[in-house]
């Protein structure tokens, strides 16, 4: 394992990526985005999220994880799946030159960037978790499933029957295609989400002076709304924010939902100033 970056009590390991950067032509801030993105998200999924953060002044950074198994041992207890995403994240940055960024912890990003975050803290600002995993403390993964199954079809068919929608699902069913065939690899990430509990990893980022702001749509059958206002405490956040909305928004209506993520993240630069 090669180590990079300042001495931790991990060693991080350089994971392979295909990354996207999008700069925008003025600057509302120097300090860059970093999009941790969910399970079968792809940078071509997130293409017109990106573009719509960086129309806001954002320099909005995402990357494709590898479905090939590149780790071959874990560190701490972290899962194997979770701490390889971890790695990607870190390698980004690295390869970026980016010292300080900002971050938006979509779905199963919330588990990465949290690992990320707790190991390297010096490296983020503010967090803005946008429906992350482990928010409902750990699940059984067949009840899991049967939640993702079920928002999928509502998407799936209250998105076809809409213009405007109809493309970014399709687009989103031909990546998920691709995604899915490590089965083996897609199967234990599904596992590891479903017995995540990013609370206290919260809390604690919340405590080294991170600003952390969550993002949370009422419609959300995958992470349920209900189950998030019952966890969530005032100790793990600065800012909670609800939304009309299901799971897969933020590619099916990309200037709302970035849009307040956006606003979350001023917020949490104005409590900083």
């Amino acid at each position: 394992m090669e180590r990079f970056g300042p001495e931790k009590q991990i060693d991080l390991v350089r994971i392979p990526h295909e990354s996207i950067d999008i700069k925008p032509e003025k600057e509302k801030s120097p300090v860059p985005v970093l999009f941790a993105p969910g399970w079968a998200i792809t940078p071509k999924i997130l293409e017109r999220s990106l573009e719509v953060l960086a129309g806001k002044g954002r320099r909005a950074i995402s990357l494709a994880h590898t479905r090939e198994n590149v780790l071959k041992e874990t560190q701490k207890g972290y899962p194997l799946e979770e701490l390889q995403k971890t790695f990607a994240l870190l390698s980004l940055l690295e390869e970026k030159g980016i010292e300080k960024t900002d971050a938006i912890a979509y779905s199963e990003g919330g588990i990465n960037l949290s690992i990320a975050a707790a190991e390297f803290p010096e490296k983020f600002r503010n967090i803005v978790y946008l429906a992350p995993a482990g928010i409902i403390g750990k699940d059984k993964f067949p009840k899991l499933l049967g939640r993702f199954n079920a928002q999928s079809i509502k998407t799936t068919f209250g998105a076809i029957a809409k213009l405007e929608t109809r493309k970014p699902v399709l687009n989103y069913w031909m990546e998920f295609k691709k995604y899915i065939k490590n089965l083996p690899l897609s199967l234990k990430e599904s596992v590891a989400i479903s017995q995540a509990d990013i609370l206290q990893m919260m809390k604690d980022l919340k405590k080294m002076g991170i600003g952390i702001s969550v993002v949370h749509g009422v419609d959300d059958k995958i992470f349920p709304m209900e189950k998030v206002q019952e966890n969530i405490k005032k100790q793990h956040v600065d800012g909670f924010y609800s939304v009309k909305g299901g799971h897969h928004e933020i590619f099916l209506h990309p200037e709302k939902y970035i849009g307040l993520v956006e606003k979350a993240l001023t917020v949490l630069e104005q409590k900083q100033k």
